[in-house]
């Protein structure tokens, strides 16, 4: 028979927590060295005012003094604190005597009169049978231990065979021994919307990468505003919390916007570990509806939860549960998560830029247009898409718009006649775009198109009410240094619904040059885009303006001359010489024909 036991930590043990604790949130956290700059903040007044809120809507009213309480009302939470409950460990220079001496407990680990170690022997479970902090009291099986903690043990244990034993994940950090040798769970009372938070605690000596030591605290009963509510909301947590601390493994976030995939990776294993509980689906109806914020962009609300879907799509698409485990491999060794998503996916032949824009396709077919053997599972659950335009047309008709980097805008348009339909378009870079539509004919299966919006896509005859949902993807990556323009740098698109077919002509050369002029740097590359004739004979080259070649690329050497749609120049000759300012020819040549643009390149 197991039973509670009172616990009594180690002194020594309770004095280095104690002194590491108090370090790191005095934003003097050790292995100073590491990329903790990523984590640090400068807040400003109502900043402050909000992350103080914040944290203390984390906990239950009871546990925050009473002159604060009326802080929590309207404090809106994620369901998961982890990312706020870290970046406040780190900053707490930022608030003034009294906030620190009232957030400081808060970001320390809490003391609870109680214990019990998992069946495992892998994880140290501490509660209370005191309010406030007291688990439910039911003990159907009168082993002295509560039902509710013995569920939370179990549910440890089921989360670490499945992640660690079964995905190959390594586990999460030991803490040195502090509060037993195991890794330790709280149980306390928090606040309404909060379910837990992992909190990254020391870093670890002796490693190349920016990895730490963690704790988990999880609601003790799981019966507040919970949209999963006892047993079942405590699985979920535990799957999604133990998750971070195997994250926290590979290595801490590297800038605020990257816990996005911190939290749609751990939302994602909620649904592998508990498949029939289903939690992730609070957040869907936010994501399915805002397909217009970044990929990359860490919404401490629910858009970076709902993202778990993209997890969902890999797995399937790829038939590989493994791809995953692979970007956090690479993450441990530097690499920001989108490069990583990248290199998980070369080595299945594909890249980022190309599944996500297969994904826009993925997240259409959802509600009553879902297709469980092809697309999402779950999908006949999920939320319909939003539309960004919604149009019958008579005519030919033109749509012009703008969005952010790595976003997909949807678009239906409902033909009032029928006969034959195209479509054609625009945008400023072609290399950062790409096109979807999907025709849904009246009687017939719905048809997908995948295309160069320069080169534009004839769809054949349609009969009147058909919908053509167009969906233009912008690929263009913000990440590292370019971060801060990620929700101000939007990049336009124009595409164009016209009746009858595209007439290719033949040969159809040069369509567009851009930036012209070209800013040596300013700009990382000069696109040409040109619809290719029907050869395999086919090259461009760069000339002075005294027709000197000064570069020269063949396509039809090893390549599919025909698939060449576009060509971007980095401003170097054949001798990876940086050109100098002056006017230059851009010349295209398929079979006999040739066709030539003027460019300018500028030095600053």
């Amino acid at each position: 028979m197991t039973m509670a036991v009172c616990r009594r930590p180690c002194l020594a043990a309770r004095l280095i927590l104690i002194l590491s604790g108090l370090l790191a949130a005095s934003g003097l956290f050790s292995q100073e060295t590491r990329s903790e700059n990523s984590i640090r903040r400068v807040y400003s007044s109502e900043e402050r005012q909000r992350k103080f809120a914040q944290v203390l809507a984390v906990f239950s009213s009871a546990t925050v003094p009473p002159a604060y309480r009326e802080r929590l009302v309207d404090t809106p939470l994620p369901t998961c604190a982890t990312f706020l409950m870290t970046e406040m460990r780190h900053n707490l220079q930022n608030f003034d005597p009294q906030e620190q001496s009232i957030l400081r407990p808060l970001l320390l680990r809490p003391t609870l009169p109680l214990n019990h170690v998992s069946p495992s022997g892998n994880f140290r479970i501490h509660y209370s049978g005191v309010e406030p902090h007291a688990v439910p009291a039911a003990d159907i099986d009168s082993n002295g231990l509560p039902d509710f903690v013995e569920e939370v043990a179990r549910a440890f244990d089921e989360s670490y065979d499945l992640e660690v034993t079964m995905l190959g994940y390594r586990a999460a950090p030991g803490d040195g021994g502090v509060d037993g040798l195991e890794y330790d769970i709280y149980m306390q009372a928090l606040g309404p919307q909060s379910y837990g938070f992992t909190q990254g605690e020391v870093a670890i000596p002796g490693t190349p990468q920016n990895d730490y030591t963690s704790y988990i605290v999880i609601d003790n009963d799981f019966e507040n505003d919970h949209f999963t509510t006892g047993v079942d909301g405590a699985r979920v947590t535990v799957a999604h919390e133990y998750f971070h601390a195997i994250q926290f493994g590979y290595r801490l976030f590297a800038n605020s916007e990257e816990p996005f995939y911190y939290e749609m990776c751990s939302t994602w294993m909620e649904d592998i570990a508990y498949d029939d509980i289903d939690d992730y689906f609070q957040y869907l109806p936010v994501y399915f509806g805002r397909t217009d914020i970044p990929f990359n962009h860490f919404d401490r609300f629910l858009h970076a939860y709902g993202q778990a879907v993209w997890n969902h799509f890999v797995v399937k698409n790829f038939a590989d549960i493994d791809v995953i485990r692979r970007s956090w491999e690479v993450m441990q060794t530097g690499p920001l998560a989108l490069a990583a998503i990248d290199q998980s996916l070369i080595a299945k032949g594909s890249r980022f830029e190309d599944a996500f824009a297969e994904f826009a396709v993925w997240n259409f077919y959802t509600g009553n247009r879902a297709d469980p053997l092809q697309f999402y599972e779950e999908s006949p659950e999920y939320p319909q898409i939003k539309l960004n335009g919604d149009f019958v047309v008579s005519s030919d008709t033109s749509i012009i718009d703008s969005s952010l980097s790595l976003t997909t805008k949807y678009f239906r348009l409902t033909t009032a006649t029928s006969g034959d339909y195209s479509i054609t378009g625009m945008v400023d870079d072609i290399a950062a775009w790409n096109f979807w539509a999907i025709v849904r004919a009246p009687g017939r299966i719905d048809s997908t198109y995948n295309f160069n919006i320069a080169n534009g896509q004839s769809l054949g005859f349609l009969p009147s009410r058909t919908e053509i949902v167009v969906m233009p993807t912008n690929l263009q990556i913000l990440d590292g240094p370019d971060l801060p323009q990620l929700n101000s740098r939007y990049s336009r698109f124009r595409f164009n619904l016209i009746e009858g077919a595209i007439d290719d002509g033949g040969v159809r050369g040069i369509t567009a040059a851009y930036p012209n002029p070209f800013v040596v740097g300013q700009h990382s590359g000069l696109t040409f885009t040109f619809l290719s004739a029907n050869t395999e004979d086919l090259q461009v080259r760069i000339l002075t303006s005294e027709g000197r070649v000064i570069r020269t690329v063949k396509f039809s050497d090893g390549s599919n001359a025909l698939a060449q749609t576009f060509f971007t120049w980095d401003g170097l000759d054949d001798d990876r010489v940086v050109v100098a300012s002056g006017i230059y020819l851009f010349q295209l040549q398929q079979d006999d024909f040739v066709d030539i643009k003027k460019i300018a390149v500028i030095h600053q």
